[in-house]
């Protein structure tokens, strides 16, 4: 017996996150080029946009949950991204003449205070 999914979805919220979508695309891609007005409406708009449609779209869930998922999707990659820098920052510091890797990066003391601060 085949089961058939209900669409959820809500059509004027998809519509919305695509022209936020798209105005991000424009301000970030022409930003620099187009200042004035139009640039400063953009930015002031497509932000807002997200906030809003995500605070529509909020389901309250128990704090555990919260927890462990965000462990899951923001903790264990942030903590992934922190080793890869460390990473490179020791592959730059072994071989400094390095084509591929510029001198962009910092001491390892460096990243690891950038991380804890979370910057």
């Amino acid at each position: 017996m085949e089961q058939t999914l209900k669409n959820t979805r809500i059509a004027w919220i998809d519509i919305c996150r695509a022209i936020a979508i798209t105005l991000v695309i424009i301000g970030h891609s022409l930003g620099p080029y187009w200042p004035g007005n139009f640039g400063n409406f953009i930015f002031a708009v497509h932000l807002p946009i997200f906030f809003v449609l995500s605070g529509y779209l909020y389901k309250a869930k128990s704090f555990l949950y919260r927890v462990r998922t965000g462990i899951k999707t923001l903790i264990i990659p942030y903590i992934a991204t922190v080793m890869i820098e460390i990473a490179i920052a020791c592959f730059v510091k072994v071989f400094p003449n390095n084509k591929f890797l510029f001198s962009r990066i910092g001491s390892i003391k460096g990243i690891l205070l950038a991380a804890v601060y979370g910057s």
